[in-house]
């Protein structure tokens, strides 16, 4: 009997392509896109007493609403996080 494949819900091991693959976001990412559909998720999971998805998904929020932020800065020339990243790499 083959085991059915478990959903990650560790939001650290996606990358922000991936969330917004998730959430079905290809264009023009704004705080606001990505509240309408991650409370459709956290509305749909809560009603379900699904809290391990919808953690997932308020998780999703929080760290796509830094990337919006930093898209609409003005200041920001790249996510930071991914300038962190190589950083750390070059560094090592």
């Amino acid at each position: 009997m083959s085991n059915p494949q478990k959903f990650d819900k560790n939001i650290d091991n996606y990358t922000i392509t991936e969330l917004l693959l998730i959430l079905d976001v290809e264009t023009h990412v704004t705080q606001e896109i990505i509240d309408e559909k991650t409370s459709a998720y956290i509305d749909r999971f809560e009603n379900e007493d699904n809290t391990e998805m919808a953690n997932f998904f308020r998780d999703m929020r929080e760290r796509l609403g830094d990337y919006a932020e930093q898209l609409e800065d003005a200041d920001a020339d790249v996510y930071m996080p991914a300038e962190q990243q190589t950083e750390t790499w070059l560094d090592n």
